[in-house]
């Protein structure tokens, strides 16, 4: 059977995908029928001369282009080839560059999507879960997989004279082996650093978090793995965290989608989204967070120590027992924000000598500076 033929049998090719305008006899109609199928699996696609992108392509790794933009690149890049992204809308790639290694592999693999390249072969899958690009050791072989952020070449694509031939085509892309996806969460473990005890129970998991702030009970929700009944909590207090760091919604949203996608039993993601669009709380304090989250420790934490240290500045501000001078000093610190004691020394036209033994006097009255 014929790729048309499959395609057509797919029920994927009613209407013609540029149905609406007006084709020019240049586009071959069976690039169009190619790129339909994957449309409307939900494939995100870019136009690619040889191997390299036409277009700046981030963000058709969040969305799909609409067909006017895909009907736009047929007339402004006549032949182009056609790219998919890779962990959009669960589509996964098998690189494979050595034909005579085919037969090495699991039967499995050869079951699902599988394109013929210029040196060896695609093998195409999709998964609800979350990948990214890495190398995998299949019985002896180095296999490149394609996750998140990469892209593959598929059919209707030639690259120096060779056709890119569909042996299994879109409609018969199948849900990536237990066999990969077992190599694949073994890397992913080890790469974000996590530890199995063997029960699931007990499973810890730790994400090297980077964000703005200085909020110890961050890493700890993002180490702990999180239950049903508290899971929308943790969720809505982490974002409002975040969001007090100045960190970006988008970036905030990002780390707990990802966190998300970790636990053994995540948030559906369009209720975990709608959780994220909820009105936040900018007074969220550590009193509110211990009490919804009665795990969370303080004692290590940065932010509580900063709290407790402005407070002080607060009533020495308004003690008569501080000298004016001493006061100087204090609002250098707390309204300024300042740290360096040898910048404020020269603000102030004091010695280093004179800072410290000012800071010493004003601990002497019960004052944690």
């Amino acid at each position: 059977m014929s790729e048309m033929e499959k395609i057509k049998g797919s029920g994927l090719s009613e209407p013609p995908f540029f149905s609406s305008h007006s084709i020019s006899q240049d586009i071959e109609i069976s690039k169009s029928e190619f790129i339909e199928a994957y449309y409307k699996r939900g494939l995100s696609i870019i136009p690619v001369r040889d191997k390299k992108p036409l277009i700046s392509w981030r963000e058709y790794q969040e969305r799909q282009a609409e067909p006017e933009e895909i009907y736009k690149w047929c007339v402004d890049f006549p032949n182009f080839n056609i790219g998919i992204i890779t962990g959009f809308n669960g589509f996964y790639s098998l690189d494979l560059d050595a034909k005579e290694a085919f037969n090495l592999l699991p039967k499995e693999l050869k079951n699902s999507m599988l394109t013929e390249t210029q040196r060896g072969f695609h093998f195409n899958f999709q998964s609800s879960r979350h990948y990214l690009s890495r190398v995998i050791n299949i019985n002896g072989l180095k296999v490149e997989f394609k996750g998140a952020g990469s892209y593959v070449i598929e059919p209707y694509s030639v690259i120096n004279g060779f056709e890119y031939r569909p042996i299994n085509s879109i409609a018969d892309i199948k849900n990536l082996p237990a066999l990969i996806d077992d190599l694949l969460q073994e890397k992913q473990e080890r790469k974000i650093g996590r530890e199995v005890s063997g029960k699931i129970g007990s499973e810890i998991k730790k994400i090297p978090w980077t964000y703005n702030g200085s909020a110890n009970c961050i890493n700890q929700i993002g180490d702990k793995e999180l239950r049903e009944g508290e899971r929308e909590t943790a969720f809505f207090i982490l974002y409002n965290l975040l969001l007090r760091g100045r960190n970006s919604r988008e970036y905030s949203e990002a780390l707990i989608i990802r966190k998300n996608k970790y636990l053994i039993n995540p948030l559906p993601e369009k209720e975990l989204l709608a959780l994220l669009k909820e009105r936040t709380y900018n007074s969220l304090g550590c009193a509110y967070v211990r009490e919804k989250l009665p795990w969370i420790s303080c004692e290590d934490c940065k932010y509580y120590k900063e709290v407790f240290k402005k407070m002080d500045f607060k009533k020495a501000l308004n003690d008569p027992k501080i000298s004016k001078e001493d006061l100087k000093l204090i609002y250098e610190l707390y309204i300024e924000e300042k740290t360096n004691k040898a910048q404020i020394a020269e603000d102030l036209q004091m010695s280093r000598q004179a800072i410290y033994r000012r800071l010493e006097k004003v601990k002497k009255l019960g004052y944690n500076l």
